[in-house]
């Protein structure tokens, strides 16, 4: 399992804009547990989600993918951070 949380030392407003397009999200090229948690990062309050480590790798791949995931500062340079589930 692996836990993804918002970095809010990045705040990766083009990333988040395009994020929270409901087309975006939905009409991803990503399986439902990917896309269920990309939703679920999107709701107020909501600062990690945790599913399958393949479904991680997915959306990690698709995230790679949206403006504004490169480019933020050094020491947090992308706007979500993918760990190990506890």
């Amino acid at each position: 399992m692996t836990t993804i949380r918002i970095d809010h030392a990045n705040n990766g407003e083009t990333f988040w804009h395009h994020l929270t397009d409901y087309d975006v999200i939905h009409m991803a090229p990503i399986g439902d547990e990917a896309r269920a948690a990309a939703a679920r990062l999107c709701e107020a309050g909501v600062q990690a989600v945790t599913l399958s480590d393949p479904a991680a790798a997915e959306l990690e791949e698709w995230f790679a993918a949206l403006p504004g995931w490169h480019g933020g500062p050094d020491h947090a340079p992308h706007p979500v951070l993918f760990h190990p589930a506890q």
